[in-house]
This record gives structure tokens, C-alpha cells and sequence, in this order.
């Protein structure tokens, strides 16, 4: 098996991205379980997660928890990445 760019892998298509965002202590998904706060209800998928400069082992799964200051690896489209990691203060605001 060999390493390949997500880009290629994925097949990313026009308005897609694999992105990687920092979570905030505001951000929706924060002190949740992914069961909880269901990404994939808004089109994003989290590939990965860091958390204190190590990847967790695996695809991460419906039990397991996103945390403030976790670093997440997401694919979907860029606006629902966008709006799934924009803070309630923010979102409040617009």
C-alpha cells in the first residue's frame, strides 16, 4: 500500500476539501460526541483527529469525542466545513 494525495484518493470534486481546522471552545462540535453532534448530517466527514500532537488510531467513530483544541481532518464541501466549524458566537452574530 502506498501514501496517495487525498485530493487524487478522494476523487475531490469542484466545492470539495479536505481541510483541517482547529476546534474552539465555541464550535458546535466541541465537548461532543460525533454520535452527538452529527457531522455527517451537514455533508462533513472527519477523517481524522489530533490531539496533543498525536493522531488517534483509526477512523474516528460515533463514540468518539472532539475536543477544544483538537485538530480534525474534514472532507466535504467547503461551505458546510465552513459553517460546521464556525463558532455559536459567530454564528449567533450572522
Amino acid at each position: 500500500m502506498r501514501a496517495m494525495d487525498y485530493e487524487l484518493l478522494l476523487r475531490i470534486e469542484r466545492g470539495y476539501c479536505v481541510s483541517e481546522c482547529v476546534v474552539e471552545d465555541s464550535c458546535p462540535i466541541a465537548n461532543k460526541s460525533l454520535g452527538e453532534s452529527r457531522p455527517w448530517d451537514h455533508g462533513v466527514v472527519i477523517l481524522a483527529i489530533r490531539r496533543n500532537d498525536d493522531f488517534l488510531p483509526g477512523i474516528p467513530n460515533r463514540a468518539e469525542f472532539i475536543y477544544p483544541n483538537d485538530v480534525v481532518t474534514l472532507y466535504g464541501e467547503e461551505h458546510a466545513i465552513t459553517k460546521l466549524m464556525q463558532s455559536t458566537k459567530e454564528s449567533s452574530i450572522s
